[in-house]
């Protein structure tokens, strides 16, 4: 595999793009052919590192994520607790020395917080408190050489022994390693729930453990259980097995002989029923080395759809692009399980309330927020995973035949998150560019609801909000929060919708196309502003207040909002005596200045874009993403001087944004969807407009790089000429040898594969 580096970064030194390209169609070939190693030498999975993006606190964040051993779209991640807060979103620090435990886990984000969690812990008997009523915890060094913080296998030396995980979907293999007899410790495994009404007990006759926990069920309002089995070894060196109640819930501690070496713990769980988790069990059944390997080799498979071929490429820059593709398929999570007596998908629904949750066939998926991830997670996925999307859309659909409408945040049943319907956008786009298997009818179905009917009284986790006074006055009226961005993503939402009802040939299609060019009531001197009922703008407009009317972010945020209608909106700049490239660059270079406006005070968003992004340009949170893009699609051309300077920047936000460190992020990375941004724009490619077939041209950060495709094909990306600095912009872009017109390519020519070249200048002269 070093050869096959070795010769590819020979091929490329000397400019000769054909027989580069034959080389790795061989090492994408599959069965006999030369695995995928990076221009580094290594497989993708080892330059992901779980602590980046890691960083952060409420007050500023670099991702806020936790580290995780977990499977893609798993059923549970399993990670470290730092502190002995547990209930709350941030029990990890990047600065944490004591381990608190290993802990089952599906927080998707701090802000939303966790459920169906417990936590395990190897220590001995000599670890202060180690059957007490608080959390003992082993001091640990997560820097050390010695510890792996891979997404397949987490391991670190502790004052204790060292301890290891790695899992499969719906189980983990926890190993503890302890020292030898003559120090006199008894290994010891506790395992911990954190509410009054979990439980956790130990069988001794045949060395099991079960229990369950109903953790963070009330705060989505549906009735689950978390159900969890295990099987200890060796059992027979059980000396005691008790039951501590602690200040949180009950621990199981169980204490194992002296001069015992190892114990391992194989654990699965099941939203469904004991028995099933036991079923899930088998998942893990094998040796540790063997768990191990299979899920690398699950990473592996889907991490070597991405591949960088560029010998030019650093090592840092290749631990933020597999460490960014690791997050992004992380979530949604899947909830499916298999049915032990048919072998068939089952679920049990997060989606049915209270008192009605079920099981019911088919794939279930959780833990996204669609106001994040439309933007980028779903289209990344089309790409590189367009199989796994099929059966994650049909999952949403799940959600809707089961609760009766598209979660706008789940986790793991309806949240009240943020601002609009965008789910409607993501199986809009997934219709339009026919991902296969889901049930278009249904989804259409779904989407169509959301839009047209106004959700159940009382209910602000389902539906639209201020539906109907969106309907009658073709937007939001000022008077409660966030009515312009909700007006914004509804008009976007309707657009898309519209694109799914041409597609099908369902009626009212224009009339959705109607709603979303109502962007232009709202627009005023340049911005887009709060309007009363009566029609009339609120008088007092501050371009530089957060809050209010915008929803994490303010009038220059939400500024150029309009991805789905860039020339439409190009020509409202224009009727006002503006011009929307001017603007555009004046939102890169004007003063970072901020006002509390209706939040009252600083948020941590508003620190991040400060500290770590330029201008108004806030890449730290999701509204400002697709703001880089707009210099391009307001262009005719790749090579117009506006659409260069787009080009400038999003270079500029690959190579100074993304670090390879546990500051990766210059905000908060929700559910994959900054990693996702990353990962297009590297491609040189971007759905600004999802569900209109189209995808962007932006400019690609590697020279050589491919995206192993459906069906043995192969899109390859490449420049020639310019360099690799941010300064570099694009003179011209062919696709199988043709020029390309104008700036985009259709998502269906790109999934047949082929060259897709983008021709580079030097930097312009100033």
């Amino acid at each position: 595999s070093k050869a096959t580096v070795s010769v590819l970064n020979w091929i490329h030194s000397r400019g000769i793009r054909r027989p580069m390209r034959a080389l790795v169609a061989l090492a994408c070939a599959g069965a006999g052919a030369v695995a995928y190693r990076t221009p580094r030498g290594a497989p993708p999975e080892e330059h992901v590192d779980t602590r980046f993006g890691t960083a952060g606190t409420r007050e500023k964040s670099y991702g806020n994520l936790v580290p995780l051993v977990t499977a893609p779209w798993g059923f549970n991640g399993w990670s470290v607790e730092t502190s002995d807060d547990t209930t709350g979103g941030w029990w990890w620090s990047t600065e944490g020395t004591r381990l608190y435990g290993i802990r089952c886990t599906h927080r998707a984000s701090p802000w939303i917080g966790d459920y169906g969690y417990f936590g395990i812990l190897p220590l001995t008997d000599h670890t202060d408190g180690w059957d007490g009523v608080e959390y003992p915890s082993v001091k640990f060094a997560p820097a050390a050489a010695s510890a792996e913080w891979r997404p397949y296998l987490f391991a670190a030396d502790t004052d204790a022994g060292r301890v290891e995980v790695t899992s499969s979907d719906h189980a983990a293999f926890i190993r503890g390693e302890f020292a030898p007899a003559a120090t006199g410790a008894r290994p010891v495994l506790r395992i911990q729930v954190t509410r009054g009404s979990d439980a956790v007990a130990y069988h001794s006759n045949d060395g099991t453990i079960a229990g369950f926990t109903t953790t963070g069920h009330a705060a989505s309002a549906n009735n689950h259980t978390l159900y969890f089995t295990g099987s200890v070894s060796p059992a027979a060196a059980v000396q005691e097995a008790r039951v501590v109640a602690t200040r949180q819930g009950d621990a199981l501690v169980l204490v194992f002989a002296a001069g015992t070496a190892t114990v391992d713990l194989r654990v699965a769980t099941s939203f469904i029923s004991a028995a099933q988790a036991a079923a899930n069990l088998r998942e893990v059944g094998g040796t540790f080395a063997a768990v191990q390997v299979a899920a690398k080799a699950r990473w592996n498979t889907l991490l070597s759809r991405y591949q960088v071929h560029d010998p030019a490429a650093m090592e840092g820059q290749l631990k933020v692009v597999y460490t960014a593709m690791y997050r992004a398929m992380t979530f949604p999570r899947f909830l499916t399980e298999r049915d032990g007596a048919t072998g068939e998908d089952v679920h049990y629904s997060t989606y049915q309330g209270t008192s009605r949750g079920g099981v019911f066939p088919g794939p279930a998926v959780t833990d996204s927020g669609f106001w994040d991830a439309y933007r980028t997670v779903y289209s990344f996925l089309q790409l590189a995973a367009p199989d796994a999307l099929g059966r994650i859309t049909e999952g949403w659909v799940n959600a809707y035949r089961e609760g009766g409408w598209l979660p706008k945040w789940a986790a793991p049943g309806y949240r009240d998150g943020m601002v609009g319907t965008m789910g409607d956008v993501v199986l809009a786009d997934a219709i339009v560019n026919d991902v296969p298997g889901f049930d278009v009818e249904a989804a259409y179905a779904a989407i169509a609801r959301d839009a047209d009917e106004p959700a159940p009284q009382g209910a602000s986790n389902v539906g639209r909000k201020s539906l109907s006074t969106y309907l009658e006055f073709g937007y939001v009226p000022a008077g409660g929060h966030d009515d312009v961005s909700l007006a914004l993503n509804y008009m976007m939402a309707d657009w898309a919708v519209g694109n799914a009802a041409r597609k099908l040939g369902k009626p009212g299609a224009d009339a959705y196309f109607a709603r979303g060019a109502n962007y232009t009531k709202l627009f005023k001197d340049g911005f887009f502003r709060p309007r009363d009922r009566d029609g009339s703008f609120l008088s007092h407009f501050d371009e530089f207040a957060w809050g209010g009317s915008y929803t994490e972010g303010g009038p220059w945020q939400y500024r150029f909002y309009v991805p789905w209608d860039p020339l439409g909106l190009k020509a409202l700049y224009q009727r006002d005596g503006l011009d929307v490239c001017e603007e555009l660059l004046r939102a890169q270079t004007i003063e970072p200045r901020t006002h509390s406006g209706g939040y009252g005070g600083v948020i941590h968003e508003m620190r991040e874009m400060k500290d770590n992004c330029w201008g108004q340009y806030a890449h730290n949170n999701q509204p400002a993403h697709h703001m880089l893009y707009m210099f391009i699609a307001t262009s005719q051309a790749v090579n117009d001087t506006c659409a260069q300077h787009g080009q400038r920047y999003l270079r500029r936000a690959m190579q100074t944004l993304y670090k390879p460190a546990p500051e990766m992020y210059p905000g908060d990375e929700d559910n994959g969807e900054m990693s996702a941004w990353f990962l297009l724009s590297a491609m040189g490619l971007y759905n600004l407009q999802p569900s209109s077939g189209q995808m962007f041209l932006g400019i690609p950060l590697f020279a050589n790089m491919s995206l192993v495709l459906p069906r043995n094909r192969t899109l390859f990306i490449s420049t020639t000429g310019g360099d690799a600095s941010a300064e570099a912009r694009v003179e011209a872009v062919t696709f199988n040898s043709e020029r390309v017109q104008g700036v985009t390519l259709p998502y269906a020519s790109l999934m047949q594969g082929g060259d897709l070249v983008f021709a580079l200048a030097a930097p312009a002269t100033p």
